[in-house]
């Protein structure tokens, strides 16, 4: 059976930097307070290379717990007085899956607060 699990969080001290992970699992689950301790454990200095950082994540995951499809949208202000806003989206799939059905249920990620408030 197929369904969507999403979970919101930042990275660095000051919370602008939003993390959101979706995904579709297979077999395991990613436990909130794992996901919550591991955005945790990345420094300012990640949280200032959205690209790099949204790789890392999507990679770690794919590894940790091998869904069958998978999105992290990292987003942060930007420009004079953060006026703007950076959005960094990748993604992956397991070769085989694919619901069209179930991914048309997602919500825009490009949305201004993709990221949600963290809490």
């Amino acid at each position: 059976m197929d369904y969507i699990v999403a979970l919101d969080g930042v990275v660095g001290s000051d919370g602008r930097c939003r993390v959101r992970l979706t995904y579709v699992p297979d077999k395991l689950l990613l436990e909130t307070s794992a996901f919550a301790a591991y955005l945790a454990a990345f420094d300012e200095a990640a949280a200032a290379r959205s690209e790099t950082l949204a790789l890392a994540i999507l990679d770690d995951i794919g590894n940790e717990i091998v869904p069958r499809w998978a999105q992290v949208v990292v987003s942060q202000p930007h420009g004079e007085a953060g006026a703007g806003l950076q959005c960094v989206i990748v993604e992956e799939r397991q070769p085989s899956w694919d619901n069209a059905r179930i991914l048309a249920r997602l919500p825009d990620a490009l949305s201004p607060d993709p990221g949600g408030d963290g809490d």
